[in-house]
């Protein structure tokens, strides 16, 4: 028992929290094997059933640990307010770290490696507005991870309230580089390499709609790969580069190629380098865009260049009120879009319409989000073709001939 009471107690002074171990053995080797590992302060924040780590304590006069590996089995964790702004709690079914060395002086941990299978993640974003941040006692640490490997576990991410949740079934997430800066609120790593079977991205209080339903997201076979991926918890900043991405949207949208980076926050959107394929369309071009342009009589602002050909199946998904109005071979675009959805200004350079015209234009939409209110002041330049489908568009009566 007297070694078990030093280790809990070493462990204690160095980390802040009180350790508390039920049987311990050591190896000739350095194994030391713990079972019934608990850390509280004063609530739980870790309890595992068995605990394997192999160490190189000659790094201890340096003021550092060496790890060679940490195996853990069949815990539950919980940060309570070790994060001023952010709690994470979860279940472990089998965790390893490997290679990492851990410096008491300057708080910084780098790793080789992490793996986690089996395994649950939940992070729920603190309301500031209700919590004191300036009570919380964040840990002041930073954590560098050369490789994360992530299989058969799932992860759920919660804004304040409920308001917003993000997660999914993960079949692999494999985060390459990581840094979690702690005490700053800052997480990035290099490259991220995902297949997902299920994510779904749902804002729980707002209305379901037909068509694809931007509140409401849920994606089957996902297959993502990005750089240069980073998130500040400070005005929930997120950025990052898309190398590629495929995925299908329970509303019937099927997304085989994606590509471009990727800036946003609270208040805005930045989309550069977009391009965007499915099976019969492909959309290429620049967006930014404040979050309120979306919404009607909110003002904001969005500026968009776009080059597009679309067809009617995908088109019908996004404005789905106006589906019996599209074209059935849908359209070829080059333009460009400044405003919001209740002043809308289009330049349009290019504008195929096939079989039935060819056209340029230049104006203002009004009200898009209302099929009652909607109206637009265009100038157009026009070559018409063959309008007889216009004519069922249009649902005119027999009398009425279209050149």
């Amino acid at each position: 028992r007297w070694g078990i009471d030093k280790i809990c107690a070493y462990a204690s002074e160095q980390s802040g929290v009180e350790v508390r171990i039920e049987r311990f053995r050591l190896s000739p080797l350095l194994d030391l094997d713990l079972q019934g590992v608990v850390a509280t302060n004063p609530d739980t924040l870790l309890a595992v059933r068995h605990c394997l780590v192999d160490l190189d304590f000659g790094h201890i006069l340096r003021g550092n640990i060496g790890v060679e590996a940490i195996d853990l089995e069949e815990g539950a964790f919980h940060s309570r307010d070790f994060i001023a702004t952010t709690q994470l709690q979860g279940r472990v079914g089998q965790f390893h770290l490997a290679a990492g060395n851990l410096d008491l002086k300057e708080k910084i941990v780098h790793l080789s490696s992490v793996a986690l299978h089996n395994s649950t993640v939940d992070i729920a974003m603190l309301d500031t507005t209700v919590v004191d941040t300036a009570d919380s006692n964040p840990l002041p640490w930073r954590v560098l991870i050369d490789d994360i490997l992530l299989t058969r576990s799932s992860v759920v991410f919660h804004q304040p309230g409920d308001s917003l949740r993000v997660g999914g079934e993960i079949d692999t997430l494999r985060l390459t580089d990581g840094d979690v800066n702690l005490a700053e609120g800052r997480y990035s790593v290099v490259r991220a390499e995902m297949l997902c079977p299920c994510l779904q991205y749902d804002q729980p209080y707002k209305p379901l709609t037909d068509g694809l339903d931007y509140n409401h997201l849920k994606a089957s076979d996902v297959n993502l790969i990005v750089e240069s991926l980073l998130y500040v918890e400070e005005g929930t900043r997120v950025s990052a580069r898309i190398l590629q991405g495929q995925a299908r949207e329970q509303s019937g949208l099927e997304l085989c190629g994606l590509s471009g980076s990727l800036q946003l926050d609270e208040q805005q959107m930045t989309v550069s380098y977009l391009s965007l394929a499915t099976p019969h369309s492909h959309l290429s071009g620049d967006v930014q865009l404040s979050w309120t342009a979306l919404t009607e009589n909110a003002g904001g602002y969005m500026t968009a260049s776009l080059k597009a050909a679309v067809a009617k199946t995908d088109v019908a998904l996004f404005v789905p009120a106006y589906a019996d109005y599209l074209p059935k071979n849908g359209l070829t675009a080059d333009l460009s879009l400044s405003g919001n959805v209740d002043t809308l200004h289009v330049d349009a350079q290019h504008l195929l319409i096939e079989p039935m015209l060819a056209a340029r234009a230049k104006g203002t939409l009004y009200h898009l989000l209302d099929p009652a209110r909607l109206s637009a002041d265009l100038k157009w330049e026009a070559e018409s073709f063959d309008l007889s489908e216009l004519h069922k568009m249009l649902n005119l009566p027999s009398s009425v001939r279209l050149p």
